[in-house]
């Protein structure tokens, strides 16, 4: 007894360690999906886990985005619409089988825990794990959770100043007219935050918004746009 009781606490302590020296390792990360698959394989080397990592989209909706190599995906859904159950500071159990089957997980066994990776004050990421997990162990993957949320505040601080001064750049080399310049300046940003479709609108006080310039799209622009001006600059 005496010496499974030290092989269990050598054990734990070898995991603590893992997850100092990985919280350290995560600060590193250049892309939020590969942060993301980090801790997927971090909880299945600590823990056996087989977890799901799911992006936010602009709808709200979450969908699936990582999973470990050769996991079985058959019941999993690809998309979760979670506003009414999701808590921004801490993590979330479905246990009813209504509920789980509402949200997509079909034969399920047990419960889904929903971990959530907080950014700006919002869940941009989730990290679900199918199954029971005990208390230390939920513990741990909530202090992981929250240390990569930190990271992805870092990672769009980094990569707004990566727009910021590219936008400049393309503004600076831009010697047109003021038409010429803006379309250059919206399809490089458009290119850089992969959008389909943008505009350029001026909004004044107690005045409808003015759209100066559309890519186009449907329904993105209810008004005709106004011609511009021939400026140099902007």
């Amino acid at each position: 007894m005496h010496a499974l009781l030290e092989k269990d606490e050598g054990d734990r302590f070898r995991r603590l360690s893992a997850v100092m020296g990985f919280l350290g390792h995560i600060r590193e990360s250049a892309d939020e999906r590969e942060l993301i698959l980090s801790l997927i394989q971090a909880g299945a080397v600590w823990y056996d886990l087989d977890a799901r990592g799911y992006r936010r989209e602009l709808d709200g909706r979450f969908v699936l985005e990582a999973w470990l190599p050769g996991a079985d995906l058959t019941h999993d859904p690809h998309e979760l619409d979670l506003d009414q159950v999701l808590a921004l500071d801490g993590p979330t159990h479905i246990s009813s089988i209504i509920e789980m089957e509402q949200y997509g997980w079909q034969s399920v066994q047990g419960e889904v825990l929903l971990m959530p990776i907080v950014s700006a004050d919002l869940v941009r990421r989730l990290l679900v794990v199918i199954g029971p997990v005990e208390g230390e162990i939920e513990a741990t993957l909530q202090l992981v959770c929250r240390s990569a949320g930190a990271v992805l505040d870092h990672l769009a601080e980094r990569r707004g100043r990566d727009i910021r001064d590219r936008l400049v750049r393309r503004l600076s080399a831009s010697t047109g007219s003021f038409q010429s310049c803006v379309r250059a300046v919206v399809g490089e940003y458009l290119g850089a935050v992969e959008a389909a479709a943008g505009r350029v609108a001026v909004t004044r006080p107690a005045q409808p918004t003015v759209t100066l310039y559309s890519t186009g799209g449907e329904g993105w622009v209810t008004e005709p746009v106004p011609a511009l001006a021939d400026r140099k600059s902007i």
